[in-house]
């Protein structure tokens, strides 16, 4: 009887220190605070937000009024009853590479207070509402759904994080995570973008510029502005950070491959502004205050540009956005405006 009970005690002890070694591991796994320790060195962008801080601002109201809603977050919360961007209290978003210039897929990782029932459930509604269904996986003894097709695939990590994208992505934030050299955090051109940061800061935007993509932007800035903005065509880098709390703040730096294109540019853009503020159509609307509140600056290979808007500036502002979209009126063989494109029919 003695011996049983030993045996008994025994196991109940093995399995109070199993279970307790598989709580401290899960609570042990966690992301790091800086969402650059947990994407891959070779990243082309990444971004991270506070979903609650974006979907509650005053700026997400005002576009919502001009542009309408997200219709695809919409669908998901009809479908599942609930955002599950409501329960995150980060999410960061980043583009892998292919060889060369290419982009390659994205990831995403997501950090906050999750119900993996509600969350495994809401994509399971999603996708069978796509004709598809889901599938369990594993990866690296993490736990995760998947579709029924493609290399797409969603994995929690510890308690409080989903970590998804191609298996290969999966595995790079989970590599990034346990060794910090193979982590972004560190890399001279992203670190050199972190001026822009700061704790107020809801959204987060670093961007290694492909190469393709600069000559695109060369040809379009000279087409649109002129000359003097070719050499937003040598554009590296760039990071922009966003802060919703009393309207719109933005910060944006953008890196050169030299000092002497970046000071360039940032007199084309102050003499840009000026020319703007002198307007009499911009004197007398929202922008002319917003544009008196904006800075530009050369500091070595990188200009900096910060501007701020009042919440009761922002839909005005977005109005005018709208308006500068809107397509121009067609033009006649004569040259001017078709006048029937504008104006009612008067027939006799």
């Amino acid at each position: 009887m003695a011996q049983r009970k030993r045996l008994l005690l025994g196991v109940g002890i093995a399995f109070a220190v199993g279970v307790t070694l598989v709580v401290w591991g899960a609570l042990r796994e966690r992301m790091h605070a800086d969402p650059l320790k947990n994407v891959p060195t070779s990243v082309r962008a990444v971004m991270w937000a506070k979903p609650v801080a974006v979907l509650d601002s005053p700026f997400l109201r005002a576009w919502t009024g001009v542009f309408g809603g997200d219709v695809s977050m919409a669908k998901v919360k009809e479908l599942c009853g609930t955002n599950p961007l409501d329960s995150f209290e980060r999410v960061t978003v980043f583009l892998g590479t292919e060889d060369g210039d290419r982009v390659g897929d994205f990831g995403y990782i997501a950090e906050g207070s999750i119900d993996r029932r509600s969350l495994v459930d809401c994509v399971r509604k999603l996708l069978e509402a796509d004709g598809s269904g889901v599938r369990r996986v594993d990866v690296d003894g993490h736990p995760g759904v998947a579709g029924m097709s493609g290399d797409s695939r969603a994995i929690f990590f510890g308690k409080r994080a989903v970590v998804g994208g191609t298996e290969a992505l999966v595995r790079s934030v989970l590599d990034a995570v346990a060794h910090a050299d193979h982590a972004a955090a560190g890399a001279t051109d992203l670190e050199a973008l972190r001026a822009v940061v700061t704790p107020e800061s809801d959204v987060v935007v670093l961007l290694r510029v492909p190469e393709r993509w600069r000559k695109v932007v060369r040809t379009g800035a000279v087409l649109r502005f002129g000359v003097g903005f070719a050499d937003l065509g040598a554009m590296e880098l760039v990071g922009l950070a966003l802060a919703f709390h009393d309207g719109l703040s933005l910060r944006m730096r953008a890196g050169f491959a030299n000092d002497g294109q970046a000071k360039s540019l940032a007199e084309a853009a102050r003499r840009g502004m000026d020319l703007v503020r002198k307007s009499d159509a911009v004197a007398v609307s929202v922008a002319a205050p917003v544009l008196a509140r904006t800075r530009v600056s050369a500091e070595g290979r990188f200009v900096t540009l910060e501007t701020a808007a009042d919440a009761s500036e922002i839909e005005p502002l977005l109005r005018l956005v709208q308006k500068g979209m809107a397509p121009a009126p067609p033009v006649d063989a004569a040259g001017g405006a078709d006048r029937n494109a504008s104006e009612p029919s008067n027939p006799r």
